[in-house]
């Protein structure tokens, strides 16, 4: 997302806030997150400190890729200096995650296997990164395989359950490894 769209989301989402009283509403997790972001977390590579803690957030991914239901990070994009900034903290991770492959169920085949390939991407990356946790290689290998035997039976065949839903544990799992 880019970051004028994320202020002007922060903005609404301060106004139904202070209009509420209650400081909960249902948003979607990655525009939750990302949006507050922008602004309350450090931007890596600057240094700015954490300055409140987030809404509790429920996380319901609708593509089965980033694994972003269970990561600590975002990535926001600014369109006037074409710069993408990440941004994490371990207060990022969402409060809990519905996993649920029938999210997953109406997209592209196009969009299926380029996220399913951002899940199997990370699932790789996390196996031979020399920061890796030996104790995560057997979910790992899990991952790997979930989404090796699946992810083009669901981009072929959109509707079949199975499929999408040993992509989505293989994206659950690679965002897992991923953050460790």
């Amino acid at each position: 997302p880019d970051k004028e769209r994320l202020e002007d989301i922060l903005d609404s989402i301060e106004a139904i806030h202070r209009y509420t009283q209650k400081g909960k509403a249902a948003f979607d997790n990655d525009e939750l997150v990302q949006v507050w972001c922008l602004r309350h977390l450090e931007v890596i590579g600057e240094g700015q400190p954490l300055t409140r803690s987030p809404l509790p957030c429920i996380a319901i991914p609708t593509t089965s890729g980033t694994g972003s239901e269970v990561t600590p990070w975002a990535v926001i994009t600014d369109n006037e200096t074409k710069r993408k900034m990440g941004v994490g903290d371990p207060n990022m991770v969402p409060t809990a995650a519905l996993v649920d492959p029938e999210m997953t169920m109406t997209l592209p085949p196009l969009l299926t296997a380029a996220t399913g390939l951002d899940a199997l991407s990370h699932l790789i990356e996390a196996y031979v990164s020399t920061n890796n946790n030996p104790a995560l290689d057997p979910l790992i290998l899990d991952g790997i395989e979930l989404i090796g035997r699946s992810l083009r039976l669901a981009v072929a065949q959109s509707q079949n359950q199975a499929a999408r839903s040993e992509v989505m544990l293989g994206s659950l799992l690679g965002g897992i490894a991923i953050s460790s």
